[in-house]
């Protein structure tokens, strides 16, 4: 899974959601950023994906 993935990361936490839909949460290590948002990056097949509300893959 993308989770499985992600946690076999360094730097990278996964949290599983206990919500009835579930979900993760995913951390990445460090707590600031050069310019914008501290939210991280995600890429999908080179296209950058805005973590926005936290609905990435959702």
């Amino acid at each position: 899974t993308l989770a499985t993935m992600l946690a076999r990361l360094p730097g990278v936490r996964v949290v599983h959601s206990t919500k009835l839909h579930g979900g993760i949460q995913v951390r990445i290590r460090g707590s600031s950023s050069f310019q914008g948002s501290e939210e991280p990056l995600f890429v999908l097949d080179g296209m950058p994906i805005p973590s926005g509300d936290g609905q990435i893959f959702g």
